[in-house]
């Protein structure tokens, strides 16, 4: 961990800018930062593919070279508007979380930028301020889940399974998995109600020990892996290998998804977020979703069980009253 931190100190020495000084158009990488306008040039175009290992045949705008990097997600692009903010255009399987990432921060600060906006997986868009922008992960998680599972959740926390998680042939019998990105979170608890029934939950916690924190997944298998998931079959993780370069943890906090040896206690969750329509949640939002407590959500998941409608108060029936 003290190496890991050394490492993140170096990453943040000063960037390079390179292109037009005030073009609209931004690309990020390692210590390069490129500056451009509609019409690139050709020098330009060679400097940056050479970089980025690509073709230069294969692009000629901003937009194209987002479409041919597609599968690297470890390169930040993006457009700065006349209020000084950086709009992130997420063309990978991942998206840089600017809270957490330092990619964002090293930019945000070389070019003096006020805030950073991007379209979540909900498609809802998020402004984040400079202040907030800390490259750390933080203080709040999130972990989504279903209501079907929250009275076990309540009593052991989020707890490794040997047995298959909600992805078909994956299992992670020593680690649990959560995100500083509320969309993401929101997305596997909706994945998560849809496989296995209930409703989804999100779950706001804190974490335990962060000296404890491994790669996502994900992340470490399009990073190429660490060993941290060697009990998972290495044809299939040789199958999913990307091409995104970095170290597999600094990439996991470039996008804000997390793994975790061992188990978290309930006592680190703080909050939990249900849905207001429970019969129309599929594609709702985050600000669809209410706030709730430990005993609120508790009630929620014993009355959607009992009685095939979520309350986070049980009902009061008269004397006559059937139930």
């Amino acid at each position: 961990m003290k190496l890991l931190f050394e490492n993140w100190r170096q990453y943040l020495n000063e960037m390079i800018v390179r292109g037009e000084t005030s073009g609209e158009y931004v690309v990020a990488f390692k210590k390069n930062i490129w500056r451009f306008d509609k019409t690139i040039d050709p020098d330009l175009v060679e400097e940056i593919s050479n970089a980025l290992k690509i073709d230069e045949d294969e692009w000629d705008d901003f937009y194209d070279l987002g479409q041919v990097l597609e599968d690297r997600s470890d390169i930040l692009l993006g457009t700065i508007d006349a209020y000084n903010t950086l709009y992130l255009h997420g063309y990978g399987s991942f998206r840089l979380d600017p809270q957490s990432s330092i990619l964002v921060k090293k930019v945000v600060k070389e070019l003096g930028l006020s805030s950073v906006s991007y379209t979540g997986s909900d498609d809802d868009e998020r402004t984040v301020r400079k202040y907030n922008i800390k490259g750390q992960i933080p203080r709040s998680v999130y972990h989504g889940t279903s209501t079907n599972y929250i009275q076990g959740l309540l009593r052991f926390g989020l707890v490794p399974n040997k047995k298959e998680t909600n992805y078909e042939g994956i299992s992670h019998p020593e680690s649990v998995f959560f995100t500083s990105r509320t969309e993401e979170a929101l997305h596997h608890a909706k994945h998560t109600a849809n496989r296995v029934g209930g409703l989804p939950v999100m779950i706001e916690l804190s974490v335990p020990d962060k000296n404890l924190i491994i790669p996502d997944y994900d992340v470490d298998i399009g990073a190429g892996d660490t060993g941290c998931y060697d009990y998972i079959c290495a044809k299939l993780r040789k199958n999913q290998k990307g091409s995104m370069e970095g170290d597999s943890l600094s990439l996991s906090r470039e996008f804000g998804i997390y793994g975790y040896k061992g188990r978290i206690p309930a006592s680190f969750f703080s909050s939990f977020y249900l849905p207001e329509n429970q019969d129309d949640w599929q594609y709702a939002p985050l600000t669809n979703f209410f706030e709730t407590d430990r005993e609120e959500v508790l009630i929620f998941s014993q009355t959607l069980e009992e009685f095939g409608y979520g309350s986070v108060e049980y009902p009061e029936f008269g004397e006559d009253e059937d139930y």
